[in-house]
Protein backbone atom coordinates (compact mmCIF):
# COMPACT_ATOMS: atom_id res chain seq x y z
CA UNK A 1 0.00 0.00 0.00
CA UNK A 2 1.43 3.25 -1.21
CA UNK A 3 1.83 6.46 1.28
CA UNK A 4 -0.81 8.09 -0.45
CA UNK A 5 -3.55 5.29 -0.50
CA UNK A 6 -2.51 4.81 3.26
CA UNK A 7 -3.58 8.34 4.14
CA UNK A 8 -6.43 8.40 2.21
CA UNK A 9 -7.95 5.55 3.88
CA UNK A 10 -7.11 7.11 7.40
CA UNK A 11 -8.87 9.95 5.99
CA UNK A 12 -12.34 8.42 5.62
CA UNK A 13 -11.98 5.87 8.38
CA UNK A 14 -11.08 2.23 7.26
CA UNK A 15 -8.39 -0.04 7.44
CA UNK A 16 -8.01 -1.44 4.09
CA UNK A 17 -9.51 -1.00 0.69
CA UNK A 18 -11.14 -3.83 0.29
CA UNK A 19 -13.50 -2.49 3.74
CA UNK A 20 -14.91 0.47 0.72
CA UNK A 21 -16.45 -3.26 -0.67
CA UNK A 22 -17.97 -4.29 2.35
CA UNK A 23 -21.85 -3.68 1.19
CA UNK A 24 -20.82 -5.86 -1.93
CA UNK A 25 -21.29 -9.72 -2.13
CA UNK A 26 -17.66 -11.22 -2.65
CA UNK A 27 -20.07 -13.37 -5.75
CA UNK A 28 -20.34 -10.16 -7.45
CA UNK A 29 -17.16 -8.55 -7.13
CA UNK A 30 -14.75 -8.62 -10.07
CA UNK A 31 -11.32 -10.30 -8.95
CA UNK A 32 -9.74 -9.20 -12.14
CA UNK A 33 -9.95 -8.44 -15.67
CA UNK A 34 -8.82 -10.48 -18.65
CA UNK A 35 -7.45 -8.26 -20.53
CA UNK A 36 -4.87 -8.40 -23.24
CA UNK A 37 -1.67 -6.30 -23.35
CA UNK A 38 -2.29 -2.65 -24.25
CA UNK A 39 -1.32 -1.37 -27.97
CA UNK A 40 -1.07 1.88 -29.62
CA UNK A 41 -3.75 3.95 -30.90
CA UNK A 42 -2.58 2.75 -34.50
CA UNK A 43 -2.55 -0.79 -33.52
CA UNK A 44 -5.94 -0.38 -31.89
CA UNK A 45 -7.31 1.29 -35.34
CA UNK A 46 -5.58 -1.91 -37.44
CA UNK A 47 -7.12 -4.11 -35.19
CA UNK A 48 -10.88 -2.58 -35.10
CA UNK A 49 -10.74 -1.96 -39.08
CA UNK A 50 -9.90 -6.17 -39.06
CA UNK A 51 -13.40 -6.47 -37.09
CA UNK A 52 -14.97 -3.94 -38.64
CA UNK A 53 -13.88 -5.74 -41.97
CA UNK A 54 -15.72 -9.23 -41.11
CA UNK A 55 -19.53 -7.13 -41.44
CA UNK A 56 -21.46 -7.78 -44.61
CA UNK A 57 -22.25 -4.23 -45.61
CA UNK A 58 -21.14 -4.03 -49.38
CA UNK A 59 -24.62 -4.06 -51.07
CA UNK A 60 -26.26 -1.98 -53.53
CA UNK A 61 -28.44 0.61 -51.63
CA UNK A 62 -32.05 0.89 -52.78
CA UNK A 63 -33.47 2.33 -50.03
CA UNK A 64 -34.06 5.85 -51.74
CA UNK A 65 -35.58 8.93 -49.44
CA UNK A 66 -32.22 10.31 -48.92
CA UNK A 67 -30.32 7.06 -48.02
CA UNK A 68 -27.29 6.85 -50.01
CA UNK A 69 -23.90 5.72 -49.53
CA UNK A 70 -21.48 8.95 -48.75
CA UNK A 71 -17.97 9.51 -48.16
CA UNK A 72 -17.88 12.24 -45.17
CA UNK A 73 -13.70 13.20 -44.93
CA UNK A 74 -12.85 12.81 -41.39
CA UNK A 75 -11.86 16.67 -40.63
CA UNK A 76 -15.74 17.82 -41.46
CA UNK A 77 -17.00 17.04 -37.98
CA UNK A 78 -14.17 19.24 -36.28
CA UNK A 79 -14.51 21.82 -38.96
CA UNK A 80 -18.38 21.71 -37.95
CA UNK A 81 -18.21 22.17 -34.72
CA UNK A 82 -16.41 24.81 -34.75
CA UNK A 83 -18.75 28.12 -33.44
CA UNK A 84 -18.63 29.82 -36.69
CA UNK A 85 -20.41 26.90 -38.65
CA UNK A 86 -23.14 25.80 -35.72
CA UNK A 87 -25.73 28.61 -37.14
CA UNK A 88 -27.84 28.33 -40.04
CA UNK A 89 -28.14 31.93 -40.39
CA UNK A 90 -26.34 34.10 -42.68
CA UNK A 91 -23.32 36.13 -41.16
CA UNK A 92 -24.10 39.63 -41.25
CA UNK A 93 -20.64 41.05 -40.07
CA UNK A 94 -18.71 39.99 -42.46
CA UNK A 95 -15.43 41.10 -40.34
CA UNK A 96 -16.21 38.98 -38.15
CA UNK A 97 -17.27 36.11 -40.78
CA UNK A 98 -14.70 35.60 -42.96
CA UNK A 99 -14.12 31.78 -42.24
CA UNK A 100 -17.67 30.88 -43.21
CA UNK A 101 -17.71 33.93 -46.28
CA UNK A 102 -14.82 31.63 -47.56
CA UNK A 103 -16.61 28.30 -47.20
CA UNK A 104 -19.92 29.48 -48.35
CA UNK A 105 -17.66 31.03 -51.90
CA UNK A 106 -15.74 27.66 -52.30
CA UNK A 107 -19.19 25.38 -51.91
CA UNK A 108 -20.83 27.90 -54.61
CA UNK A 109 -17.69 27.50 -56.71
CA UNK A 110 -17.70 23.93 -56.41
CA UNK A 111 -21.62 23.52 -57.05
CA UNK A 112 -21.50 25.55 -60.24
CA UNK A 113 -18.30 23.21 -61.46
CA UNK A 114 -20.54 20.07 -60.54
CA UNK A 115 -23.81 21.60 -62.63
CA UNK A 116 -21.91 24.00 -65.18
CA UNK A 117 -24.28 27.22 -64.40
CA UNK A 118 -22.75 30.50 -63.96
CA UNK A 119 -23.85 31.28 -60.33
CA UNK A 120 -25.09 29.24 -57.15
CA UNK A 121 -26.50 31.11 -53.77
CA UNK A 122 -25.96 29.95 -50.79
CA UNK A 123 -26.91 29.66 -46.97
CA UNK A 124 -30.80 28.56 -47.47
CA UNK A 125 -32.26 26.39 -44.73
CA UNK A 126 -32.06 23.08 -46.29
CA UNK A 127 -33.04 21.37 -49.56
CA UNK A 128 -36.68 21.76 -49.12
CA UNK A 129 -36.40 25.21 -48.92
CA UNK A 130 -34.61 25.32 -51.30
CA UNK A 131 -36.95 24.14 -53.76
CA UNK A 132 -39.47 26.30 -52.46
CA UNK A 133 -36.51 29.54 -53.28
CA UNK A 134 -36.53 28.14 -56.77
CA UNK A 135 -40.32 27.95 -57.56
CA UNK A 136 -40.88 31.46 -56.17
CA UNK A 137 -37.66 32.99 -58.41
CA UNK A 138 -39.32 31.24 -61.29
CA UNK A 139 -42.78 32.63 -60.79
CA UNK A 140 -40.86 36.13 -60.30
CA UNK A 141 -39.20 35.54 -64.02
CA UNK A 142 -41.74 34.56 -65.44
CA UNK A 143 -44.57 37.76 -64.70
CA UNK A 144 -46.67 37.13 -67.44
CA UNK A 145 -47.26 33.18 -66.77
CA UNK A 146 -50.52 31.61 -64.57
CA UNK A 147 -48.43 31.02 -61.66
CA UNK A 148 -49.29 27.44 -62.06
CA UNK A 149 -46.42 24.94 -61.06
CA UNK A 150 -45.92 21.07 -61.99
CA UNK A 151 -44.52 19.07 -58.86
CA UNK A 152 -43.13 15.51 -59.97
CA UNK A 153 -45.06 12.63 -57.43
CA UNK A 154 -41.78 11.03 -56.90
CA UNK A 155 -40.73 13.90 -54.85
CA UNK A 156 -39.42 13.94 -50.77
CA UNK A 157 -42.68 14.45 -49.13
CA UNK A 158 -41.21 16.53 -46.78
CA UNK A 159 -39.55 18.41 -49.14
CA UNK A 160 -43.29 18.56 -50.70
CA UNK A 161 -45.34 19.69 -47.79
CA UNK A 162 -42.42 22.57 -47.05
CA UNK A 163 -42.98 23.64 -51.19
CA UNK A 164 -46.89 23.85 -49.91
CA UNK A 165 -46.50 26.04 -47.09
CA UNK A 166 -44.21 28.63 -49.08
CA UNK A 167 -46.47 28.22 -52.40
CA UNK A 168 -49.88 29.10 -50.32
CA UNK A 169 -48.77 31.85 -48.62
CA UNK A 170 -47.39 33.48 -52.20
CA UNK A 171 -51.17 32.00 -54.01
CA UNK A 172 -49.28 30.05 -56.59
CA UNK A 173 -51.26 26.93 -57.27
CA UNK A 174 -49.80 23.28 -57.76
CA UNK A 175 -51.64 21.20 -60.84
CA UNK A 176 -51.19 17.50 -62.11
CA UNK A 177 -50.82 18.58 -66.04
CA UNK A 178 -47.36 18.62 -66.72
CA UNK A 179 -48.31 19.30 -70.42
CA UNK A 180 -49.83 22.15 -69.69
CA UNK A 181 -48.13 25.23 -72.03
CA UNK A 182 -48.93 27.90 -69.45
CA UNK A 183 -47.32 26.73 -66.64
CA UNK A 184 -44.86 28.92 -64.90
CA UNK A 185 -42.63 26.10 -63.71
CA UNK A 186 -41.73 22.41 -63.26
CA UNK A 187 -39.69 20.63 -60.62
CA UNK A 188 -38.13 17.35 -60.58
CA UNK A 189 -36.00 15.49 -57.79
CA UNK A 190 -32.64 13.75 -58.84
CA UNK A 191 -32.52 11.19 -57.71
CA UNK A 192 -36.27 10.78 -56.60
CA UNK A 193 -37.80 9.53 -53.41
CA UNK A 194 -37.61 6.25 -54.21
CA UNK A 195 -34.01 6.22 -55.70
CA UNK A 196 -34.78 6.84 -59.26
CA UNK A 197 -32.94 8.51 -61.84
CA UNK A 198 -35.71 10.32 -62.64
CA UNK A 199 -35.67 12.10 -66.57
CA UNK A 200 -36.07 15.94 -66.27
CA UNK A 201 -39.80 16.80 -67.71
CA UNK A 202 -40.10 17.89 -71.13
CA UNK A 203 -40.60 21.73 -71.81
CA UNK A 204 -43.78 22.60 -74.12
CA UNK A 205 -43.71 26.31 -73.03
CA UNK A 206 -42.01 29.08 -71.56
CA UNK A 207 -41.78 26.66 -68.24
CA UNK A 208 -38.60 27.06 -65.95
CA UNK A 209 -36.91 23.11 -65.07
CA UNK A 210 -35.54 22.87 -61.71
CA UNK A 211 -33.91 20.25 -60.93
CA UNK A 212 -33.27 19.42 -56.63
CA UNK A 213 -30.17 17.47 -56.58
CA UNK A 214 -28.01 15.67 -54.44
CA UNK A 215 -24.52 16.52 -54.92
Amino acid sequence: MSLHTGEMLKRVGTESVEELFACIDKEARVSGLNLPEQINEMQAQKRLRALAGTNKVDYACFLGGGSYKRFIPSAISAVVSRFEFLSAYTPYQAEMSQGSLQAMYEFQTIICNLVNMDAANASVYDGASACAEAILMACRINKNASQKVWISKKINPNYLNVIKTYLWAADIEIVENKADKDLTCKLFQFPNYFGELEDAPVKVGKELIIASLDP
